[in-house]
């Protein structure tokens, strides 16, 4: 039993063997190897999870605006300023110009309303057509989103949410903000934000 303890290094031949002290020294080794090549790899899972969500956050925001914008382009001031449409930093609903009526003088509007509506309880923004009775035809919902879109600009040109102001100015101001969260618990925010005009009628 003494010869166990004291050296496991044995010659047979050329054949040698390792002692317990080498043996214990490059499984040492290894493990802090290993563990440098795992928190390598981990890092650089995380880099790229980031950036992933990062594009993620970027092209949801970049399309919603988009959305949002085409459709403004569309609306009347007379629409989206009207009290009785509740305008404000969370909502606006307007009848879509569809053409111009050359012999009256007077644009063609579609008989069914666009909608959009924030919800900050849920982080959520719904577009919603809807008809002259108040029944929802369709319908989208858009996650993520952190705060209200809508504003326009005030008398002395400062920013304001939206209202009936924006029959003065005429200015839409749509801001999209997404806060998407990666698996490692990070938050990833993504902001853009433009300027439509809103034509008048």
């Amino acid at each position: 039993m003494r010869g166990i303890f004291r050296s496991l290094r044995v010659s047979q031949g050329n054949k040698t063997g390792f002692t317990l002290v080498e043996a214990l020294l490059v499984t040492a080794i290894t493990g802090i190897i290993m563990s440098g090549l795992f928190y390598v790899l981990s890092t650089g899972e995380l880099a790229n999870t980031v950036s992933l969500t990062r594009t993620e956050a970027q092209s949801q925001a970049r399309r919603l605006i988009d959305w949002i914008a085409r459709d403004a382009r569309l609306a009347r001031t007379y629409d989206i300023g009207d009290v009785s449409n509740i305008p404000s930093d969370s909502h606006i609903k307007f009848y879509p110009v569809t053409d111009w009526d050359s012999v009256n003088g007077q644009y063609v509007v579609s008989p069914n309303y666009i909608e959009y509506s924030y919800d900050s309880a849920t982080n959520t923004i719904t577009r919603s057509i809807t008809d002259s009775s108040g029944n929802v035809l369709n319908s989208w919902l858009f996650r993520d989103i952190i705060s209200p879109p809508f504003s326009t600009l005030g008398s002395s040109d400062n920013i304001i949410p939206l209202g009936t102001e924006i029959q003065q100015s005429r200015i839409l101001i749509i801001s999209i903000n997404v806060r998407k969260q990666t698996r490692g618990g990070a938050n990833i925010d993504s902001s853009i934000i433009t300027e439509v005009k809103i034509r008048n009628g």
